[in-house]
């Protein structure tokens, strides 16, 4: 072969090579929850050799982009903490130019971030100027340990306050194992060019705060943050209160776990719910308070309530639901060990599993009806090995000798779920977010439920920061009430339970029952001498119409939206069940 042919050659392999490690630009509507079925569009654009012996090996990463966030898909091929105990650095050559910034693996670095450290730099010239993970938007989940991680750097951030990170649509980058004999992708004398796609990616269909339907059951979860520096909880706060109070009455909550209530008794949280979200019965709210730190209230009795493990926060109460549903519930209130405690966290997932495996059959501490509904919900701190996670979703209990045989959970002998929600107005699962802090946004805050006997009809996360005005207003809202109330935001899930059948219907004589229509203001009373538990209202034609919680000795019902005609009135109260035909004019 001629020199000139040779030149030829390697002029055509260097071209092929240059297509081979450039991205095709692409706009995916990325949902950052630490699951990745919407990357089945995007393409893996830089993978690597597996290298034998290596403690981190970088198998590849993928490369998308909205309006507002550059996202990266990474790859290992063991298990890792992204955010902990690793030398793992991303640099990004934001410029495209190989002459500026630090030079590492064949180009010139504007940021370096390293995950491990959970701080990173930005090249100011011949100058470095340490960042942090709110200054270039960091979002990554999942927040255990994984095999892939999602990653989220916003496009429009200025780390300095000053300077735009991104002053071009086309970047460079790398990931680097900073250790003796670490690994890189690409690998070095390979570049990886990406270059932004700015197709509009349309922002998520917000999620209606509000129930969609009356017999749904709505959960909602929340760790109000304890102010440990002056002793007070988020409900005996006078400067959190306001915004709380939006919150809760916006959400209109039928069973709530508040988490970190040390300061908080339970006569304060029962006073600020029925102040602020009347039940309209005279018992009020019921507020259980039995591991000194989490409280549960429901709008409905508590029955009976356990201390999963004498010594940690998780409490289990079953609440006596309406006869509108064929079970009870049972609700485990947890707030599991935060920061580098595994092995404790390990025991609490261990406890959890354990109890109700014992709530499943004869004998031991509890008993439960078969197909009871049961929820687990909190802040359960998930910040480092998956296997509690695994533990809390399969039975894989680890300490046999101290919590006994592991096996599956759910009624149907299966796994439970792991309920992840997104933000109303945004494509992100983070339950925590703290910008002060050394921690970037996390899914701490979970519901794992008995899915065989329960689903979800709608699920969310509420952060006011991200939704728009309109939104804000329509919802009595402000924007900075999450961010000031707590450092966690409300977890919230309508449940649809297995209703009840075959209840007698017919007259009860012991019961004084009054339906009377008054043309003139379009009302229907409904009155009676004993307490009003639910109404049923049905066509004539048999389609239910709606159901709506009482617990009251009176009911109306505005008909202005009810055509005219026979609807039957089925009333439930404490001593049976009427029915009765009522004409709509």
């Amino acid at each position: 072969m001629s020199t000139q042919e040779i030149i030829k050659n390697t002029t055509l392999l260097l071209i092929f090579m240059l297509i081979s490690f450039t991205s095709r630009p692409q706009a995916l509507p990325i949902y950052i929850n630490g699951t990745y079925n919407d990357w089945e569009d995007a393409i893996y654009f830089q993978e690597d050799e597996q290298l034998i012996g290596e403690e981190i090996d970088f198998l590849k990463f993928t490369v998308a982009n909205d309006n507002d966030f550059l996202f990266i898909k990474i790859d290992f091929s063991n298990e890792i903490d992204l955010t902990d105990n690793n030398e793992i650095y991303i640099d990004i050559d934001a410029d495209n130019n190989s002459t500026t910034g630090w030079q590492i693996n064949g180009i010139g670095s504007e940021m370096d971030w390293n995950f491990g450290q959970k701080y990173g730099y930005l090249n100011e010239g011949n100058s470095w100027v340490n960042i942090y993970f709110s200054d270039i938007q960091l979002r990554l989940l999942p927040t255990v340990t994984s095999t892939s991680f999602e990653i989220a750097i916003g496009r429009h951030v200025k780390p300095n306050g000053i300077d735009y990170l991104f002053t071009g649509d086309t970047i460079k980058l790398c990931f680097t194992n900073y250790v003796t004999n670490g690994d890189n992708i690409p690998n070095p004398g390979e570049l990886f060019t990406y270059i932004f796609d700015n197709t509009n990616v349309e922002p998520p269909d917000p999620i209606l705060i509000q129930k969609e339907e009356s017999d749904l059951l709505r959960l909602m979860s929340y760790n109000i943050r304890n102010d440990f520096e002056n002793n007070i909880g988020g409900l005996d706060d006078p400067e959190r209160l306001p915004g709380l109070t939006r919150i809760f009455t916006a959400i209109v909550p039928d069973i709530i776990t508040i988490n970190e209530c040390w300061n908080t008794t339970t006569t304060t949280a029962q006073d600020f719910l029925n102040t602020n979200l009347p039940t309209g019965n005279a018992n009020g709210w019921y507020v259980n308070k039995l591991d000194g730190a989490n409280i549960t209230a429901s709008r409905y009795p508590i029955i009976q309530s356990w201390l999963v493990h004498p010594d940690r926060r998780i409490t289990a109460c079953l609440i006596d639901l309406p006869e509108l549903y064929k079970q009870d519930i049972l609700v485990i209130s947890a707030h599991f060990k935060c920061c580098d405690d595994d092995p404790t966290r390990q025991m609490e997932a261990d406890a959890f599993v354990s109890f109700i495996l014992d709530a499943k059959t004869p004998g031991g501490v509890i008993d439960l009806p078969a197909n009871t509904p049961f929820v687990l919900m909190g802040d359960l701190n998930l910040v480092g090995l998956s296997q509690q996670l695994t533990t809390l979703l399969t039975g894989d209990i680890q300490d046999v000798n101290t919590f006994g045989t592991a096996a599956p959970p759910d009624w149907d002998d299966g796994d439970l779920e792991d309920l992840i929600s997104r933000q109303t107005d945004k494509r992100m699962a983070y339950t925590w977010r703290n910008d002060y802090g050394s921690y970037p946004p996390g899914r701490l805050d979970f519901m794992i439920f008995s899915n065989s006997v329960m689903e979800v009809e709608k699920a969310f996360t509420l952060q006011t920061e991200v939704m728009t005005p309109e939104r804000l207003q329509f919802y009595g809202l402000d924007e900075y009430d999450t961010k000031t109330s707590s450092d966690h935001f409300p977890k919230v899930t309508d449940y649809i339970l297995e209703k009840s059948i075959g209840i007698e219907t017919t007259q009860n004589p012991g019961i004084k029952l009054e339906i009377y229509p008054n043309p003139a203001t379009d009302l229907i009373y409904v009155t009676s001498d004993q307490q009003i538990k639910f109404v049923k209202v049905y066509t004539y034609s048999g389609h239910l119409l709606l159901i709506d919680t009482v617990y009251d000795n009176s009911w109306q019902l505005n008909t202005s939206q009810l055509e005219g005609g026979i609807y039957l009135f089925q009333i439930f109260t404490k001593a049976g069940v009427i029915s009765d035909q009522v004409i709509v004019e």
